[in-house]
């Protein structure tokens, strides 16, 4: 039975700020930790924005709004995280950091404490390789946007014990999600099947079979896609899009992941999407 009271996240950018803002929702107290004041701020703000345009869509009220945000607290160090039955590090995607963050985590915080690590491409069994209690540790993968999106895989590893992912399940589906429970391979189901999908897109435009914009329609009116292939790079980052290309490629030597060459030449001019003004498509810069 799931005893959570309060949640802890290492990292709050786009995705961890998402499950930061879930877990408030359903009712958990929540403690997040960034490596500087302007990103704890930021995260603030981004959460208070959120939880008022609930109370414009009528989900909250005013009330509401300020009960909910006030479940969030955050501090600058990532020794604040006592009272935390389970902590999920959020932090970019990088090996050696995460099994750095991983064994800190380990020693500071002992069972039953659950350790989860946000990760798409990495290894979850490398992460917790050199940890002295592996067993509690495990992957998470949140699918963005987090307040839409209801899918989460669970990465399990071979030393994770099954009381874990039971317990890590509960507490996804107590934020309205579905878990699924995925073996311990880049990629895992949904990232495998998408990335050779937007790929596969941008193949299909360089051969000339239609613009960016009817093939976006195309998957959106024709499949029920909630966004096409182009846009939704553009939303996710397409400097991501392409380290993901490749980390596949080299793992699987799979010709579909291999980078097209429009994707490379893209992301090598800077033009990466949304968060710089220009990918596929061209976004209206935001105000500093």
């Amino acid at each position: 039975m799931l005893h959570f009271h309060r949640v802890g996240l290492v990292g709050c950018g786009h995705i961890g700020g998402g499950i930061a803002r879930a877990a408030a929702l359903a009712g958990y107290e929540v403690h997040i930790c960034e490596i500087t004041q302007a990103a704890l701020d930021r995260s603030f703000t981004e959460s208070l924005q959120f939880f008022k345009r609930q109370a414009i869509r009528g989900a909250l009220n005013d009330e509401e709004v300020r009960a909910v945000a006030s479940r969030i607290r955050g501090s600058l160090t990532i020794h604040d995280l006592n009272g935390c039955e389970m902590i999920i590090e959020a932090i970019p995607e990088n090996l050696e950091k995460k099994i750095e963050m991983f064994n800190i985590l380990d020693q500071l915080y002992p069972p039953p404490v659950i350790l989860a690590t946000h990760s798409i491409a990495l290894s979850i069994a490398q992460i917790a390789a050199t940890a002295q209690h592996p067993e509690r540790i495990l992957g998470v993968h949140f699918l963005p946007p987090v307040h839409i999106m209801k899918l989460v895989e669970v990465v399990k590893t071979e030393k994770v014990l099954p009381s874990v992912l039971g317990l890590t399940c509960d507490f996804i589906r107590s934020l309205k999600k579905e878990p699924i429970i995925v073996a311990d391979l880049p990629g895992f189901i949904v990232t495998r099947l998408m990335l050779g999908y937007l790929l596969n897109a941008i193949r299909i435009f360089e051969t000339g079979v239609g613009t960016k914009e009817d093939i976006d329609k195309a998957m959106e009116l024709g499949s029920g896609q909630p966004m096409g292939p182009f846009a939704r790079m553009d939303f996710l980052g397409l400097d991501h899009i392409y380290r993901l290309a490749n980390a596949f490629f080299q793992e699987y030597h799979d010709p579909q992941y291999a980078p097209p060459p429009l994707l490379k030449q893209l992301v090598e001019q800077g033009h990466w999407g949304q968060k710089t003004g220009q990918g596929f498509y061209t976004y209206p810069r935001k105000e500093q």
